[in-house]
């Protein structure tokens, strides 16, 4: 942020640091929803960005390998006693023994895979997203509990203190208002560590600290049955499209040797 400052001019400095803070401001104080959660963990995440990067890799490789089809075009000059000549060549095998589709088909296989690894990560990534959104949620529910159950029993101890004050009560039950309001107090910070753990996840995730959840007010499951479940798993199954390519791609890499 700072480089990118200094590289504009003097007077757009400001205005840059003022929108950059308002964009930082907005981020932290909207509330975060579990699609955009997911939307963003899907998108930006570094593993995610690292699969897409190896997938344009694979897509440019199959580019070029497409190419090999269509004739190559070189010139060169050729220096004799009559001067400088130059000779134009237009180069295409007339047999290669299938080495170019399979070359073709090796490509597209790798951009197959790479494909199915983006989606890979992606999945993973959104597990531990929604993994983590939800504990928070369960964390802060938690939490509150928890603080209501404190502020109960120090109101308690204030009347029996009041109580053993008058003379009304015995001290042991005093020591006892107190032994419970420390363990209320105990469990209460138990909880908003555990919170706090879980949106440091979600920060690692997303990049920036997560404002506010905000619960889904429902979520709606379609009737499946164990088949219907089973099929819809082997479809999507990004791990197992990862291996049906890759199990496919020696054959054709023994084709291009």
């Amino acid at each position: 942020m700072i480089r990118l400052m200094c590289l504009c001019r003097p007077g757009w400095k400001g205005w840059l640091a003022g929108l950059l803070w308002l964009m930082s401001a907005h981020v932290l104080a909207a509330e975060l929803s579990l699609p955009d959660l997911l939307s963003g963990a899907a998108h930006h995440h570094p593993s995610v960005r690292l699969r897409q990067s190896e997938l344009r890799a694979a897509q440019s490789e199959l580019a070029g390998a497409s190419w090999s089809r269509y004739p190559s075009f070189g010139t060169e000059v050729a220096t004799a006693k009559g001067g400088a000549q130059a000779v134009a060549k237009l180069q295409q095998p007339l047999w290669t023994g299938g080495r170019i589709e399979s070359q073709i088909a090796l490509a597209q296989s790798m951009v197959s895979a790479r494909e199915a690894a983006v989606q890979e990560a992606q999945l993973a990534i959104m597990l531990e997203a929604a993994g983590a959104f939800f504990e928070c949620l369960r964390f802060s529910d938690r939490r509150d509990a928890a603080l209501a159950n404190e502020q109960e029993h120090r109101r308690l101890l204030e009347i029996i203190e009041r109580r053993v004050k008058a003379e009304v009560s015995p001290a042991t039950d005093a020591t006892q208002a107190k032994a419970r309001l420390q363990q209320a107090i105990s469990e209460r910070l138990t909880f908003e560590r555990q919170l706090d753990g879980q949106r440091s996840r979600l920060q690692q995730i997303l990049g920036v600290p997560p404002g506010p959840l905000r619960p889904p007010q429902s979520i709606r499951l379609e009737p499946w049955n164990l088949a219907s479940l089973r099929d819809a798993a082997f479809r999507y199954s990004p791990q197992l499209s990862v291996q049906s390519r890759t199990i496919i791609r020696p054959p054709m890499e023994q084709m291009r040797v």
